[in-house]
């Protein structure tokens, strides 16, 4: 029973949330690939730590994310248009598919440090943000 009574108490422990738009989508094709990550320990490449979300774009175009503990985050999202779950790249490693992150930090060499993107979250709050999509 105090287990039960302890699930209830903390129902809303983690009522914040981050509401996701993008813009300069190519298409509604595909999948939208959001890691969120909670620490700089492998931004943006390493997904281990990272919590995964996938957005299918043939049904919506936002995705809020839901029940998160106050803290700092950062977020990377690239568009998977062939929904492959892989970032195509060229031969010289370069991405073909959108990508993106949170605080749109201007891009021109290499991904971003996380210090760049992260953000704050504080208990209970709702954060919209809009994530322009980089293309090469």
């Amino acid at each position: 029973m105090k287990t039960l009574l302890l699930f209830l108490v903390c129902f809303n422990c983690f009522a914040s949330e981050v509401s996701l738009s993008f813009k300069k989508l190519r298409n509604n094709t595909g999948h939208m690939q959001i890691a969120l990550f909670d620490r700089a320990e492998g931004f943006p490449e390493d997904h281990s730590g990272a919590t995964p979300f996938t957005l299918d774009l043939s049904v919506a175009q936002e995705i809020v994310l839901k029940d998160l503990a106050p803290g700092e985050y950062a977020i990377a999202v690239y568009h998977d248009e062939n929904s492959d779950f892989e970032m195509n790249t060229n031969a010289l490693g370069i991405p073909k598919e959108g990508f993106g992150f949170s605080n749109n930090p201007r891009i021109l060499f290499g991904a971003p440090k996380y210090k760049k993107v992260k953000f704050r979250l504080k208990e209970n709050e709702s954060k919209k943000m809009e994530i322009k999509l980089k293309h090469f």
